[in-house]
């Protein structure tokens, strides 16, 4: 099926609906990944823990969020999390408040692209800037989150961030389970399970 007949006949169904359409163009699959990173760490509050159907889907919101900031966030923890995507070319900055703990990341991920530019240096400097000077309690996370499996990471290691490969993540989400089951949430299977 043609461009023109999917915009007037409805969309083929063959091609998944988290595919980066703007290649060539302004946009980047880093995008979709930063976003859906950001909705996966939101999904982890309280809040979210009633929505009918999508107990997976909250579970395996608090484990990913639990491997970023190096600590088991159990059901009985009362989360809050907020994401900022692209504050001053940060990927995605996180802030969660677990039991009244705040814990802030910087999040650097990559779509199978490389460093550049001294970009981590400069996204840390601006990160604990602001940090020092409005919120000296919070603890501190700088974390890199790659498509890459572990073993093919080693180009993002020496930098003073964590970094998680896919299978990091996916392992961390299963909690145990040896693989991801459908969650509930067409978002989350699409790029987490499907993609």
């Amino acid at each position: 099926i043609d461009f023109a007949s999917q915009l007037f006949l409805g969309k083929d169904m063959s091609v998944r609906f988290m595919v980066d359409s703007t290649e060539g163009k302004d946009g980047h699959c880093e995008t979709i990944m930063d976003y859906v990173v950001s909705w996966t760490l939101r999904r982890a509050q309280n809040e979210c823990k009633e929505d009918s159907g999508k107990e997976r889907l909250y579970i395996y919101s608090r484990r990913f969020l639990g491997l970023i900031i190096g600590r088991e966030i159990k059901d009985d923890d009362f989360v809050e999390v907020e994401t900022w995507k692209q504050e001053n070319n940060i990927d995605i900055w996180v802030r969660a408040h677990i039991n009244g703990e705040m814990h802030d990341v910087l999040i650097e991920d990559k779509y199978y692209s490389r460093l550049h530019d001294n970009q981590l240096e400069r996204y840390r400097t601006y990160f604990d800037g602001i940090l020092d000077e409005y919120l000296k309690e919070s603890k501190r996370h700088y974390v890199i989150l790659s498509c890459k499996n572990k073993a093919e990471t080693s180009d993002y290691e020496g930098y003073g961030f964590e970094v998680y490969g896919w299978d990091d993540i996916i392992e961390a989400m299963c909690g145990g389970d040896n693989e991801l089951k459908p969650s509930g949430s067409d978002i989350f299977d699409e790029f987490w399970i499907n993609w």
